[in-house]
């Protein structure tokens, strides 16, 4: 059947809840395949693909509650700013916007390279340059753990540029999650009446609380990462811990599909 509004089909992450498939054929939307028995006036499901819901939103006008997958991996993202090289001319950091998400190990992985040759020493720097293989690029020798030192301050600047990103939104995320479930509770005591105060399924405000409490919730994982990490390096100068057990651990976390904050 033709679907000349594709956007209005219902959204589902799981494939296996999926109705029906569709692609674009003479310059429309055509469901191509029906996945289960479709009754008349039931509702048909497709997969928009798994995204943030800051893209739902740019892209399709919706927003999607509980934007998870059954592994509990989330597509949502945040934006710090980290000052990752020098100015030529000024000698001082230069500010960069970058993404960050959960469960991303490569690009967790990049961002860590970059953050810890931003804040290395001279020496540092010459010892690893030393170390290289010819192949090897100059990001790739960073990419894990390589000094005490170094990894402090790499986790102290990714700390504050989380902290202050966190303090550029009006409200906390338990602010935010608290109107959202006053929504809901609204909505199951009025049963929907049109002269309720609750807020819109569709409405801006719903859709902003939904977008900044996942960008929220990407936010308190790595400030949680930073925390855990820098409380297990002062236990290494404690000689309570060791370098190589701090090494697995951050690299274990990295891995992580889900946060490490608290709920």
């Amino acid at each position: 059947g033709l679907v000349p509004m594709a956007d209005m089909l219902n959204h589902r992450i799981r494939s296996d809840t999926q109705t029906c498939d569709w692609k674009v054929e003479n310059n429309c939307f055509v469901i191509r395949t029906s996945k289960k028995g479709l009754k008349v006036g039931s509702e048909a499901f497709h997969s928009y693909g798994f995204y943030s819901n800051s893209r739902y939103l740019l892209w399709y006008g919706f927003c999607v509650e509980h934007n998870v997958r059954h592994d509990g991996a989330s597509p949502s993202t945040a934006h710090v700013d980290v000052g990752l090289a020098l100015e030529a001319d000024l000698g001082v950091p230069k500010s960069t916007r970058v993404e960050i998400t959960i469960g991303d190990y490569t690009a967790a992985l990049d961002l860590l390279s970059k953050l810890r040759m931003s804040v290395a020493t001279y020496g540092e720097t010459r010892k690893v340059m030393q170390t290289t293989d010819s192949e090897d690029t100059v990001d790739a020798l960073w990419k894990y753990p390589v000094w005490l030192r170094n990894e402090q301050a790499t986790m102290r600047k990714l700390q504050a540029a989380v902290v202050n990103a966190i303090a550029r939104y009006p409200t906390s995320l338990k602010e935010d999650l608290d109107l959202l479930m006053q929504r809901k509770e609204q909505e199951k005591e009025e049963e929907q009446d049109v002269s309720s105060p609750l807020i819109p399924v569709g409405s801006n405000l719903r859709n902003a609380l939904l977008v900044r409490s996942d960008e929220k919730r990407v936010l308190a994982h790595w400030l949680a990462v930073c925390d855990a990490s820098l409380r297990f390096m002062d236990d290494i100068d404690k000689e309570v811990t060791t370098w190589s057990q701090y090494c697995g651990l951050l690299d274990a976390t990295l891995h992580r599909k889900t946060s490490i904050a608290a709920n």
